[in-house]
């Protein structure tokens, strides 16, 4: 005989099943609602990365977009770019420069470098990037470059002439034996001694020269210019004249000083003897510059120093003399003659003469090389700021950095 249950203890029955029912349903409950939160979460954070990467990609293009405009000024006119807090897009930039060291204070390697930097913000994120640039073109990064247009076979043993720092020769190598550094070619040339290294392209090319800034000083020397200057004994304080240059047809220093900063052009010919000549002086002549017997020109290239730029459209000798600065001769011959001489020449012309003397800098050579008993050492270079020397500065490879 069954026996019915009580009515209270199938109520308690039915009410134990229904709590038991009850428990999985809220741990599913209360599972979903904490997925649901982590979902949301999950997208709140997925779409602040996604928004943090869109400024973050704006904040960079507008810190390169500061960093172009940087470099073209620079290789425009010279002059280190300095902006600050310049609008753009979204955003602002501000461009600095240092000629002494890098983004971490570290000092640069040459003196002829400057780093050029970036900042770019959109609200209140910031990238950087940064760059080196070399104030004079690729072929000044060699202690001897050579384009070898008379296709002579390089040997300096023969002519007892040693070089410290790379090379770069285009054309056959006899021996590299007096060489401490790498000695490159381009591609199919060949050494006879001592081993020589393909350049990667592109090739370094001869630096173009744009001569205009000094043909336009000349062309103001039949306006303003007297017919000669001869001062022996005395001084030349460039600052009495006006823009403190001096225009003359025929100038002579002989035991005397020329005191700058300031420019001195002639278009027949300039003679240094037995002188002095400060630092920041421009000298430009469309005939012969000749420097000689224990004169000293310039006194240092670093920065702030430059030494002395001189410029000749007729031969340009130094002669047992000391010379601190950058020599352009375009397109005569150059001398270098029982002279010290430190920082960078160029010679655009057919010969370079060079006997008994020492280059600390760059020797950058067009035409026929003539070079004996001397010392060539990859050293310092001039900065050369604002002014506008005819040579474009150039980009080193490897400095492009962003952070």
């Amino acid at each position: 005989m069954i026996k019915k249950l009580p009515t209270d203890t199938i109520r308690g029955l039915l009410s134990q099943k229904g709590l038991i029912l009850l428990g999985p349903t809220l741990a599913v409950f209360i599972l979903l609602i904490l997925l649901s939160f982590t979902l949301i979460r999950l997208i709140v954070n997925e779409e602040n990365e996604s928004t943090n990467y869109v400024v973050e990609a704006k904040a960079r293009h507008i810190a390169m977009t500061g960093l172009e405009r940087g470099i073209q000024q620079f290789r425009r006119t010279r002059v280190p770019p300095s902006f600050t807090d310049i609008p753009f897009g979204t955003g602002t930039y501000t461009v600095r420069f240092d000629t002494l060291r890098d983004e971490t204070g570290t000092t640069l390697p040459w003196c002829n470098y400057v780093m050029i930097r970036s900042r770019g913000n959109v609200a209140d994120v910031e990238r950087n990037v940064r760059v080196v640039l070399s104030s004079l073109p690729h072929a000044f990064l060699f202690g001897l470059y050579s384009q070898n247009l008379d296709d002579k076979q390089f040997d300096l043993k023969g002519d007892i002439t040693s070089v410290s720092g790379d090379v770069y020769f285009r054309g056959d190598v006899k021996t590299t034996e007096n060489v401490t550094g790498t000695v490159y070619t381009p591609p199919g040339y060949i050494s006879t001694l001592g081993p020589i290294t393909y350049h990667p392209e592109p090739q370094p090319p001869f630096p173009y020269f744009d001569p205009s800034y000094f043909d336009g000083l000349l062309d103001t020397v039949d306006l303003l210019g007297v017919d000669k200057l001869h001062i022996d004994g005395g001084t030349l304080d460039l600052s009495t004249y006006e823009n403190n240059t001096i225009y003359v047809k025929d100038l002579k220093l002989k035991n005397s000083t020329a005191i700058g900063p300031g420019r001195i052009v002639a278009n027949k010919k300039i003679n240094i003897d037995n002188s002095i000549v400060d630092d920041d002086i421009i000298i430009v002549s469309s005939g012969a510059v000749t420097v000689k017997n224990g004169s000293t020109v310039g006194t240092g290239i670093c920065y702030p120093n430059d030494g002395v730029i001189f410029f000749a459209k007729g031969n340009g000798e130094i002669k047992e003399s000391t010379f601190y600065g950058l020599v352009i001769v375009d397109p005569s011959q150059v001398k270098l003659n029982d002279c010290t001489y430190y920082g960078a020449v160029l010679s655009t012309g057919k010969v370079l003469d060079m006997k008994n003397s020492t280059i600390t800098g760059s020797l950058v050579i067009k035409g026929k090389a003539q070079i004996k008993n001397c010392l060539i050492t990859r050293g310092p270079l001039p900065l050369v700021l604002s002014k506008p020397i005819g040579l474009e500065p150039y980009i080193i490879p490897g400095t492009w950095l962003e952070y």
